[in-house]
């Protein structure tokens, strides 16, 4: 969150260029094509094209103010639950490191405006593609579309139509991945989905989590195009 940064400085940065330093990189380890997919040490994702992207100078930034170890910066925070449908003990602090992280040089459009997979980057977050991944997606209608990327990133958290997300939280002390980890959209038990779209308020309370709310004139499309998916993967007879 911007407001999050407010304890710094913010009076100077370092950063390399964004493309200078994938160019540098061997392609059997990045790949190579004009997509760019980005996953954070929550193992969220951003997708991007290059020409997208490229007119707004983006950069990596490595170092803010005195800070040259920006995995030293961050924010905590302790969830009531791993899932809202689900009892059991509190989980453990959490951590959303600041980490390397993508800024525009120039002011981007409101697609590009900042998300959570863009912090917490290492050097090993970055991989070029020739095939959009998020093909699957651009014959939805624009609000379903915008709903599924960047204004509640589900398809950065959550797999969904073949695209492969999987984001889950990261324990403060060590680092390492817990639990509550994001299902792919189609699997979730109908009930929850249906509370995830329509009753937002109330399941982020329970988890002890900010509500990631869908505008009310997209909820009942979401709604279907998911349940649709998971119909389609049910064999005949089954229930979801």
């Amino acid at each position: 969150m911007r407001y999050e940064l407010q304890e710094w400085p913010l009076e100077k940065f370092y950063a390399i260029d964004l493309f200078a330093f994938l160019e540098s990189l061997p392609a059997e380890k990045m790949g190579r094509g004009d997509y760019l997919i980005v996953t954070n040490v929550r193992n969220e994702k951003q997708f991007w094209k290059r020409e997208q992207i490229e007119p707004y100078k983006p950069v990596i930034v490595i170092g803010l103010d005195d800070e040259k170890n920006l995995f030293r910066l961050g924010v905590f925070y302790r969830a009531n639950l791993e899932y809202s449908w689900k009892s059991g003990p509190q989980p453990p602090m959490m951590a959303r490191p600041l980490g390397a992280f993508i800024h525009f040089l120039k002011e981007p459009p409101d697609e590009l405006a900042p998300q959570p997979a863009q912090y917490g980057l290492t050097p090993e977050s970055f991989r070029l593609a020739g095939k959009d991944p998020l093909a699957s997606l651009r014959g939805l209608r624009k609000d379903i579309y915008e709903a599924m990327t960047y204004r509640n990133g589900c398809v950065y958290c959550h797999s969904f139509r073949g695209i492969d997300s999987r984001s889950h939280h990261v324990i403060a002390s060590t680092g390492a991945p817990h639990g509550g980890f994001a299902l792919p959209l189609s699997s979730y038990p109908a009930e929850v989905w249906k509370s995830f779209i329509f009753d937002q308020n109330k399941v982020a309370n329970k988890i002890g989590a900010s509500p990631n709310m869908v505008v009310p004139e997209t909820r009942q499309a979401l709604f279907d195009l998911v349940n649709e998916s998971r119909q389609k993967q049910s064999p005949p007879g089954s229930k979801r």
